[in-house]
């Protein structure tokens, strides 16, 4: 059973407030992806590391799956029966050359903590190379 807001807002040792609370919870849910590195996020992100396990059972009761990266240092939302849909063969073949640039820098051990990063032309000559088209 979930600790309701007000409980843990009326803790001596919680520093926020039910509204705190309510107002992460949005954010997250409307924006889908929450940042600890973007200022506006910041406060709406360490509320809900701190008390991940009431998000997470909460949000689940709304029908929402819920994961918090540490090491990227951002948490997201997304709908356990999203409708399926087709994805337009332009953004079909974006994410394949993102997979692509991924497992070749993989391979090579260039990632770092587990993200490949690229540069907007590195992205763009890859698709091209690979689709013989432009993005």
């Amino acid at each position: 059973m979930s600790i309701s807001w007000e409980t843990l807002a009326g803790r001596h040792d919680c520093p926020y407030e039910v509204e705190d609370f309510e107002a992460a919870g949005y954010a997250l849910i409307t924006a889908q992806v929450l940042y600890e590195s973007e200022s506006h996020q910041r406060m709406y992100y360490q509320i809900i590391q701190a008390y991940r396990g009431q998000y997470r059972e909460r949000l689940s009761d709304l029908g929402f799956n819920f994961d918090l990266n540490e090491v990227g240092r951002f948490c997201y939302v997304f709908p356990k029966r999203a409708p399926k849909t087709m994805l337009p063969l332009k953004e079909t073949l974006l994410i394949l050359t993102l997979r692509s640039i991924y497992h070749a820098k993989a391979s090579r051990g260039e990632l770092n903590k587990g993200i490949a990063e690229v540069t907007i032309e590195e992205l763009e000559s890859t698709h091209k190379e690979l689709t013989s088209r432009e993005i």
